[in-house]
């Protein structure tokens, strides 16, 4: 679910994916950050206006996401980013993007985390979880939209509405279990990664799966505390180094292909 937050500017757009229960809550306060020449846009995940049903899959993120970037960007290089566990879907995209000969700057990757043991690995039957364990993810998900909906001004539905917070439930809830199913691909290409102290030592500890996820250059960048005083205690960090990175993504020593032409899938 796009949302061009701000259009106008000449230089390449900036794509951030939402995280685990969908939301890309900071894109206001980050697209003025950014400067009237960048435009920006936010994808939440599909199914908070009720248009469309939530996504089942990762692969079913991709293919809506990357069709709503294709009509507002149809052609040209571009910039992907993503948040948390949404840093997955960013990846499989712009592996398609480069597997369809468009110019993709560095990955931007904001606090990944890597929940299996080993990339690539098989992905587990989708079947029908026990109610408890359902039911739980529920009632997670409903705690966590109110406390974003509290938080950030723009989000994509009324907390105070039941009605609008009910739905918003059902594709967190849809979200986290195509993520929890996902097994991630290796990805070749740059990324730039901010990443929490809290999880700095997964992209430093050589035996850690991420080694055998992210193969190209790396430029990896770590703020103080865990995962939400990134979010809650650094943003103002965080839009200085995006700010930086963008002034650069897309120069020529760092237009590196995301996928090598031998290993498009």
């Amino acid at each position: 679910m796009l949302v061009a937050v701000q259009t106008g500017g000449a230089r390449p757009p900036l794509f951030m994916i939402h995280g685990l229960y969908g939301v890309m809550g900071v894109h206001r306060d980050l697209a003025a950050a950014l400067g009237p020449d960048q435009p920006f846009y936010a994808i939440h995940a599909r199914g908070f206006d009720g248009a469309a049903p939530p996504c089942a899959t990762v692969g079913d993120m991709v293919a809506a996401y990357l069709e709503e970037i294709r009509q507002v960007w149809p052609d040209g290089p571009c910039i992907i980013g993503g948040i948390c566990d949404g840093c997955a879907v960013a990846m499989e995209m712009a592996q398609e993007l480069a597997a369809a000969d468009r110019t993709v700057a560095p990955l931007l990757l904001i606090d990944p985390v890597l929940k299996h043991p080993r990339p690539g690995g098989p992905r587990p039957a989708p079947g029908a979880l026990p109610p408890a364990a359902l039911a739980q993810i529920r009632q997670q998900a409903e705690s966590a939209l109110r406390s974003i909906g509290e938080r950030y001004a723009y989000v994509p539905y009324a907390a105070a509405d039941p009605r609008q917070l009910a739905r918003a439930v059902d594709v967190a809830v849809a979200t986290c279990l195509a993520l929890a199913r996902y097994r991630p691909q290796p990805y070749y290409g740059p990324t730039e990664l901010i990443v929490s102290a809290e999880r700095a030592g997964q992209f430093l500890d050589p035996g850690h799966p991420w080694q055998e996820t992210l193969h190209g250059r790396r430029t990896v960048h770590v703020l103080a505390g865990g995962h939400f005083d990134l979010m809650l205690e650094e943003q103002e960090r965080i839009r200085w180094l995006i700010h930086a990175f963008l002034q650069t993504a897309l120069a020529p020593q760092a237009s590196e292909a995301p996928v090598p032409a031998a290993m498009s899938r």
